[in-house]
């Protein structure tokens, strides 16, 4: 037995054993991790906002850890879309001018130009007008017209989501026509239907319901018969959205019904309070005139409750 140990004693001093410690992943590795799990994130911030949330903070995290300043920056940028589709607009604003400032450290003049832009998406949702007009002019300065049409089409469609909520929707309907354009040249289908529904949008605002139904009846066709259904899931539903409201409008409330009922399930599978909440004071409009009051009432005060839980949210942000 002592002969036996003595053996395994001078095999392990010799070297002749491999060690059992495994080294830890490799920078690559890491990189390549982080950059599967924002991959994966974009793929789940088209149903489920919270998931998207999660995988994109463990890929900055591994980002971090190898000081990738470029994905430290995306990863950045992807926090501030998935928390802006939540309407969670302070945490959104803090990682898009994360992002904004490890583009500014990199000297990326595009880069830079997409985070101002999405902070103007912000101050406008956020109704600070004068703010996100002055994000899109500083965008709009850093770049070319020619070589960057997505870039332009995305401050064209942000001008005209301000002129919308300002009260001056033909302007905004001529920006979004413009954005239609410059989204054509890059290519975009989805954002080409997209403003092809939101130009539709703004024929409402105009009360030019003809007009309306006819745009978002086109993009509605075209969003439904996409070639991943998942990829457009949450255009489809603000198609229907904007249909019922027109269709409230003119007073066809059977037909808003269609459009709206189904929406609840889409918007609380995907997390999505506030448009939850808008759906159902619409709905409890619709019941209200129907002469339904108790379920108006209860649409009503759920549409209340929501509203002020994601006021609190904010709040506590």
């Amino acid at each position: 037995m002592k002969a036996t140990l003595t053996l395994v004693f001078c095999a392990v001093l010799s070297g002749c054993f491999v060690p059992l410690i495994r080294a830890g992943p490799s920078t690559d590795d890491q990189r390549r991790r982080a950059y599967e799990l924002l991959e994966l994130s974009d793929a789940q911030n088209q149903k489920e906002h919270p998931l998207a949330i999660k995988s994109a903070q463990a890929a900055l995290a591994l980002f971090q850890s190898v000081n990738d300043l470029d994905g430290i920056a995306k990863a950045h940028h992807s926090l501030g879309l998935y928390h802006m589709a939540q309407n969670a607009l302070v945490e959104s604003e803090r990682h898009f001018d994360l992002a904004l400032q490890f583009w500014r450290q990199k000297s990326n003049l595009p880069k830079q130009a997409e985070a101002l832009t999405y902070l103007g998406y912000v101050a406008g949702r956020k109704g600070e007008w004068l703010n996100g007009v002055s994000y899109f002019t500083q965008a709009h300065n850093l770049i070319n017209d020619q070589s960057e049409p997505l870039l332009m089409g995305r401050i064209a469609t942000g001008m005209a989501y301000l002129f919308n909520e300002s009260g001056l929707p033909e302007s905004g309907r001529q920006q979004y026509q413009r954005a239609m354009e410059y989204f054509r040249q890059a290519k975009r289908d989805r954002s080409v239907n997209s403003m092809i529904m939101l130009i539709g949008y703004s024929d409402f605002l105009l009360q030019d319901y003809s007009a309306a139904l006819t745009h978002l009846q086109q993009a509605l066709a075209t969003f439904e018969s996409w070639p991943n259904p998942d990829e457009v899931s949450l255009n489809l539903a603000e198609c229907h959205e904007y249909l019922g409201q027109v269709y409230i409008a003119m007073a066809q409330y059977d037909r808003a019904l269609e459009h709206l009922q189904p929406l609840l399930s889409v918007y609380k599978n995907s997390d999505n309070p506030k448009d939850v909440a808008l759906v159902e004071a619409m709905l409890g409009r619709i019941y209200q005139q129907q002469g339904a009051i108790s379920r108006a009432r209860k649409s009503h005060l759920e549409a209340s409750r929501i509203f002020r839980k994601v006021d609190d949210r904010v709040n506590d942000a």
